[in-house]
């Protein structure tokens, strides 16, 4: 019995993997039988079995593997087909000809999956058949040699795909262009642009890959067509913007002028999508010749947010603010987006109809922004009626009107925010109001802050404690000491957290002083601002005796990032003393550390019932044993 009989025979055994060791042997036999027999294992139920069957054809590689594959395009069955597909393709240069042979098959659905074949191979021999391919009947067919032809970047399909840019099917035109968009170069250009001496369809196609395709350089012969009579109605508002987004930095003042034109002519009766086009190409374009049209879309029609933000940019980039000041006082009820535009473009000569919208309007939203801008704008003219905001009746805009005076950093505002601090009710209102006395310096703030210490509201006192935070001077320091005795918890954290800014030798003792503290958040608070400290490493080791489990906890998982040798001993006690959670965090501690010494207490726990602290050991165990 030959080779080749023995494993026919083995195909047929129970054994699968006796099966599929056949089936991989029969690919290194070039004879017509095991060809025949592969082909027939690519429908076998077993996967691995189909899979190794085309592994093997394609490794037997000839023509015959070829002309035994190809009648398979024509099966019902959808896997056949594809699996054909991947077999031809795979073959490679080996499959050409009679992939070539094909080209004039009737069957659409075998001439499109020999097309897409070829494609996937990158052979360009069979170009000048396919070529005829792009004026065949059906517009699937059309499309996918298009599309093959962009893939294998065949140059020598140009002329008649932009040829192809007047047929009628939109799809079989859109995938003409996504070829001259892969196949690209200079020669393209130059062959679009004289199409504009055919009909209007090819016209429009060609515009349309010219704004997919045109180089900068090529702006000033596009914008001489673009100029042309009739040629502005047939362009589609996304080939105009592209055009644009194309030549940004090569546009003439005259050529901006064709494109306002053109994008102001068509927002108006523009869809959604189309109007979100042209607000961010007259964005790009930043003429001021924009701003009529702009203005009277922003007051005439109904829009969404997000296009509201698109027309907020395009007016920005209009730069016109005295047309936009006038808008605001012509139409008072329509001015969201105009003072969202003078509140981002920061002119200070818009104060006055900043202050004057702050005054009249009664839309808590515009009043947000305006209240914004004038922070923005950053100049001695806001100081004033930001103060006055202090006193709206609105939170939110108190809350805005403090981050503005922040943000314009004038020290008179200091005063009047301790003082609205004492009288706000809203404790979001009072955070931020410490977060904004906090930007200002020691001289105006020193003094109110102590004194703000000494305030009934338990709130206010920690917002005091937070603004001496880095005020390196004695009285700052002598205030957060006392405020560590202070009858509420968060007080003393914060006093805590205020303490850990400051250097000196008594800093770390005066901190680690609250390891004595009745509440846990408080001495927790000490660990992690000593735990960021150089000089404080004995403090964090005495906190291991805490009597609540997790300080405790997070002390040794402190130690073992900082890896404090010297706490060796005392995590070697509470492996054998603590609460599990303070174990598992110590054997990691230990581990990190490499200490030899807690091995033989760590063998205690390697059969645990606690399956975390048994890892946890054996890992540990592990890292001392290693080093």
């Amino acid at each position: 019995m030959s080779e080749l009989d023995k494993l026919l025979e083995l195909l047929d055994s129970h054994d699968d993997t006796i099966r599929h060791e056949a089936v991989s042997a029969l690919g290194k036999i070039t004879d017509e039988r095991a060809i025949t027999r592969l082909v027939e294992l690519l429908k076998d139920p077993h996967p691995l079995i189909k899979d190794e069957a085309v592994n093997s054809l394609v490794r037997i590689g000839d023509e015959s593997v070829v002309d035994a594959v190809v009648p398979l395009l024509y099966s019902n069955e959808v896997y056949v087909r594809n699996i054909s597909l991947e077999i031809l393709s795979r073959l490679g240069e080996v499959s050409i000809k009679s992939l070539t042979n094909l080209l004039d098959e009737e069957d659409v659905d075998v001439l499109k999956f020999v097309i897409d074949i070829i494609g996937l191979i990158g052979s360009h021999d069979p170009v000048p058949e396919m070529i005829s391919l792009l004026k065949h009947p059906n517009a699937n067919i059309r499309s996918a040699v298009a599309v093959t032809f962009g893939n294998i970047h065949a140059t020598e399909a140009i002329d008649p795909l932009v040829e192809g840019l007047s047929d009628d099917d939109e799809w079989v035109r859109f995938s003409i262009l996504e070829a001259l968009g892969s196949i690209g170069g200079p020669e393209i250009t130059e062959k679009l642009l004289d199409i504009f001496r055919a009909i209007d369809v090819s016209r429009i196609a060609a515009l349309d890959a010219l704004s997919m395709l045109a180089a900068p350089e090529d702006c000033e012969k596009v914008m001489h067509i673009l100029a042309s009579p009739g040629v502005s109605h047939i362009l589609s508002v996304d080939t105009v913007v592209k055009f644009v987004e194309r030549f940004t930095g090569h546009i003439s003042d005259s050529d901006k002028s064709i494109f306002l034109e053109i994008l102001s002519g068509k927002l108006h009766e523009a869809d959604l999508y189309e109007q979100h086009d042209i607000l961010r190409g007259l964005a790009i374009l930043g003429d001021s010749g924009a701003i009529d049209t702009l203005l009277l879309f922003a007051v005439t029609k109904y829009y969404q947010e997000d296009t509201r933000i698109l027309l907020k940019d395009a007016i920005i980039a209009s730069s016109d603010t005295d047309k936009i000041v006038n808008a605001i006082r012509d139409y008072p009820e329509q001015i969201l987006v105009f003072v969202e535009a003078l509140s981002e473009m920061k002119d200070p000569g818009t104060v006055a109809v900043m202050n004057e919208v702050l005054q009249k309007s009664t839309d808590t939203r515009v009043r947000n922004v305006v209240v914004e801008g004038l922070g923005n704008i950053n100049t001695t003219e806001c100081f004033e009626p930001l103060l006055a905001v202090l006193s709206d009746s609105d939170s939110k805009i108190r809350k805005t009107g403090v981050r503005a005076l922040a943000a314009l950093g004038d020290e008179r505002a200091v005063g009047p925010l301790f003082d609205l601090a004492t009288s706000e009710q809203y404790n979001d209102v009072i955070e931020v109001i410490g977060e904004a006395i906090n930007t200002f310096s020691d001289d105006s703030v020193l003094v109110p802050a102590i004194d703000l210490l000494k305030n009934d509201s338990e709130k206010l006192r920690v917002v005091a404690a937070e603004c001496l935070s880095g005020r390196f001077c004695d009285g700052a320091k002598g205030a957060l000491e006392t405020s560590l005795k202070d009858k509420e918890a968060p007080v003393r954290s914060a006093a805590i957290r205020s303490l850990a800014t400051f250097e000196g030798e008594e800093i770390p003792a005066l901190i680690a002083s609250a390891f004595g503290d009745c509440e846990k958040e408080v001495r927790l608070s000490a660990l992690e601002v000593l735990a960021a400290r150089s000089d404080s490493d004995n403090f964090i080791i005495t906190a291991l005796s805490d009597e609540d489990m997790w300080v405790r906890f997070k002390a040794v998982n402190i130690i073992g990032e900082k890896k404090l040798e010297d706490a060796e001993g005392k995590l070697i006690e509470l492996l054998g003393s603590d609460l599990v959670p303070v174990k598992i965090s110590s054997a990691r501690a230990l581990g990190t550390l490499g200490a030899k010494a807690a091995v033989e207490p760590l063998k205690a726990f390697i059969d645990h019932e606690d399956q975390n602290l048994k890892e946890a050991a054996i890992q540990a165990i592990e890292q001392c044993e290693a080093v």
